[in-house]
């Protein structure tokens, strides 16, 4: 099979180069640049249909909200942090 764009990586025949440049990477601790991405991820907690809150995970840490947005706090597993949405919706 022949290669439909041979000459896809030469030089341009006109005289008319790239119009803008690359932009360079800013030097610093940004997670971006260094490649580590955070893991994030957001899981709701139900009682059968109710929804009672919600969970955001930010790498290592979770945060437990209620339904109607108030932070109850910062936890190391997700275990504790559900028990807590769930605690404080049994509560109300």
């Amino acid at each position: 099979m022949q290669d439909l764009l041979p000459n896809k990586k030469s030089q341009r025949k006109s005289r008319r180069a790239k119009i803008r440049q690359k932009k360079q990477a800013r030097r610093g601790n940004s997670r971006k640049i260094s490649g580590r991405a955070v893991e994030r991820h957001l899981l709701a907690v139900y009682s059968g249909q109710n929804c009672l809150g919600s969970v955001e995970q930010r790498g290592d840490t979770f945060t437990a909200k209620t339904v109607k947005g108030r932070k109850l706090g910062s936890f190391a597993s997700l275990k504790s942090a559900a028990d807590a949405v769930s605690a404080t919706a049994e509560a109300a």
